[in-house]
């Protein structure tokens, strides 16, 4: 992929095409900010769309909790 970027958040490459974040991947940006995720698909611990390898921050996670 050629167009890729690192997240701020959770620090997963993604493709910057797949987020409408420029510095947030879509899994992130969904959490955070409530933009449209990726409807992943994983292959090889990646997911093919986005490129999101399937991890949070810490503070990803709270928030997950807390809903």
């Amino acid at each position: 992929m050629d167009k890729l970027k690192i997240c701020d958040e959770c620090n997963s490459e993604f493709n910057k095409e797949s987020s409408e974040m420029e510095n947030l991947c879509p899994e992130c940006s969904s959490v955070l900010y409530g933009y449209p995720n990726c409807e992943h698909n994983f292959i090889e611990n990646r997911c093919e769309k986005c490129y999101w390898n399937g991890k949070s921050s810490e503070y990803i996670e709270k928030l997950r909790a807390e809903k």
